[in-house]
Parts: C-alpha cells; structure tokens; sequence
C-alpha cells in the first residue's frame, strides 16, 4: 500500500467518524469508520514494514485531528489557546491509543491477531479521560448514540462504556469481513488465470 493511500485512508477514517456524531446525524457510519485505520494498521504491521510505527502514530493523529476539530471546533469560541490545546492534546491521545495497540498487535500476536486489545486500550483511555482533573467526555464513543436513546437502552447497566464496546466490536467484525471479502477476490483472480 502506497503512503498516498495510507494518507486517504486516514482522512476517510477522520472523515467517518466526524459524519457519524451527532452534530451530523449519519449514526451508523461510526460502524466502519475505524476501518480505513484498521488497514493502515495491518499493511504497517506487516514484517516488511517493521519499524514504521511512527508512520502509523501520524496517520492516526491526521484521522483523530480530523474528527476532533470537525467536531469540537466551538470549543475555539471560549478561548483560542485553550481550544487549540484541547484539539492537538485530545487528538494525540487518541493516537497515542491506536498506536498502543498497534505495537502491542504487532509484537505479541505478530499482527496476526488481537484487534480486540483496541477495545482494552480505548475503554482505558475513556476510564482514564473521564476521571483526571481535564476529563473530556464529548468524544467518547459511546456518545455518538445521543440521538438515538431508542438504541441504547441497555446504557441503564453499561453507561456509554457498553456503546464504546459495540462500535469496537463492530468496526472490528466490519474489517474482518471485507479483508476476507478482499481476500477472496484476490484468490479468486489467481484461479480463474
């Protein structure tokens, strides 16, 4: 995968889930929209491609940059320092996430496995996010269902932890079936020569 592919990837990413809050409405992209970033992480995981973590770190930052300014830019209205800091801060956080699990995927399961360590490390960060002195619920993602109480009315045991879990799980399940979709084309491609 090309780096200019890497780069559209991650701005698709950031672009899905600022679509998917509710500011905007389109809910149920916030299904997929981890997917472009799961593909980054796996062509970056990739024995080849060993070392390039940085590279993976600035293409979750450009994705989380993206989605934090798309929006939380009001928060410039209260003071411009403050809401610069609040964006960059809050975006290399969420990078920092990714990255976390990138290098653990890759150095424990050797990328083969262990997209679901990104739901350990993301429900840490949002505990940790929610309990410091600068806590920052609005992006946390179990938030993107606000509009739609109808669909989370099991938030009553879970909290916003529970909808956290299901976007996770089904960006996780989304990757899964398209690589394999992908895959199969591929292989299809091979026999069919």
């Amino acid at each position: 995968m090309k780096r200019y592919h890497q780069l559209i990837l991650a701005i698709l990413s950031g672009l899905l889930l600022s679509a998917a809050w509710p500011v905007r409405g389109f809910t149920p992209l916030i299904f997929i929209a981890f997917v472009p970033l799961f593909f980054i992480q796996d062509e970056l995981g990739k024995p080849q491609n060993k070392g390039k973590g940085g590279r993976l770190f600035l293409m979750a930052l450009l994705s989380f940059g993206i989605w934090n300014t798309l929006t939380t830019y009001w928060i410039w209205n209260s003071t411009p320092v403050g809401g610069i800091a609040a964006l960059v801060l809050n975006s290399i956080f969420m990078a920092t996430v990714f990255w976390l699990f990138h290098f653990t995927k890759v150095n424990m399961y050797q990328n083969q496995k262990g997209n679901l360590i990104l739901l350990f490390y993301w429900l840490s960060f949002e505990f940790l996010h929610l309990n410091w002195d600068l806590n920052w619920p609005w992006l946390n993602l179990g938030n993107v269902f606000s509009p739609h109480h109808h669909w989370i009315q099991w938030y009553e045991f879970t909290g916003a932890a529970g909808g956290t879990i299901w976007v996770i799980l089904m960006n996780i399940l989304a990757y899964k079936t398209i690589k394999a979709a992908l895959n199969f084309k591929q292989k299809s491609r091979v026999f069919s020569l």
